[in-house]
């Protein structure tokens, strides 16, 4: 009897969980993922992914515990409003796109900072190579659309270090280099509660 009643509490509070665990959808139309990277030590050379697609589970509804986010993004998509510059960017110099097709980011953490603020650790894989990155990300709420479908929003930051991927490709000028080692990136995800 003990073990009976034992068992249908495990089932109660597993029913809970899941109850409470959300999934959502990237709302590509209303999303983006742009980067920017210093050009002659003087000013940015801005881009952004054409393609891309990101899933969320949320098992809080403050993000915290169980929460989990994979964005894939098609590295051969690359767009810098430049053909020859993209297509130099897809050649073996840079993201070598035929050969590494994809760029993932799959998040590990999601620690609260504030109201809306979190420090979203994971690890970025680029180029063949994987390595930890922490995003610093904003929620920026959440709304019901005409249609009754729940939106949340989000924006997040971070800078990675393009030559620890092996994307090592530069040009000495005087006083340094053609293209910025740093690459700073920001992503706009809208998501639909499924």
């Amino acid at each position: 009897m003990k073990k009976a009643l034992f068992s249908l509490a495990l089932l109660a509070v597993a029913a809970s969980a899941n109850a409470q665990s959300k999934s959502y959808t990237l709302d590509k139309a209303h999303s983006s993922v742009r980067f920017e990277v210093d050009h002659l030590m003087i000013s940015e050379t801005e881009g952004k992914f054409e393609d891309f697609n990101s899933t969320f589970t949320a098992a809080n509804s403050d993000f915290t515990g169980a929460t989990s986010l994979t964005t894939t993004i098609k590295a051969s998509t690359i767009n810098t409003n430049d053909p020859n510059r993209d297509g130099h960017l897809k050649s073996a110099d840079f993201f070598e796109t035929d050969k590494y097709p994809e760029i993932v980011f799959k998040s590990t953490s999601f620690k609260k900072t504030g109201a809306t603020t979190y420090d979203v650790a994971g690890t970025l894989t680029m180029h063949g190579v994987t390595k930890p990155i922490t995003l610093k990300a904003t929620y920026k709420g959440q709304a019901k659309d005409p249609y009754g479908k729940t939106h949340i929003s989000w924006v997040a930051s971070g800078a990675i270090d393009r030559t620890a991927y092996g994307l090592t490709w530069n040009k000495a000028i005087e006083g340094g280099n053609l293209v910025g080692e740093e690459v700073r990136i920001t992503i706009r995800a809208e998501y639909i509660a499924q």
